[in-house]
């Protein structure tokens, strides 16, 4: 298994290949890792506040994670 977070300002939904998994904070605000398998991938976040996330989707190669090091798939919400 590979390991990825999705880091955002907001707090948001994250899509892994067109299923959803949550979103990408917990209560407190900690980004949440999620799991996928190895390869690439079409992720997403869509933000709750309404704001649209630039770069979403976004194909990226997830190879070489672990739970402790995930990769990190940043997004930015415009302003």
């Amino acid at each position: 298994m590979e390991f990825f977070t999705c880091p955002c300002l907001e707090r948001g939904v994250v899509i892994l290949d067109g299923n959803e998994q949550g979103s990408n904070k917990d209560e407190n605000g900690n980004l949440r890792t999620f799991q996928c398998g190895r390869g690439l991938h079409r992720i997403e976040l869509k933000c709750s506040c309404g704001k649209k996330c630039l770069d979403s989707p976004r194909e990226v190669m997830i190879v070489d994670t672990n739970p402790i090091i995930p990769m990190e798939v940043p997004f930015q919400c415009e302003f």
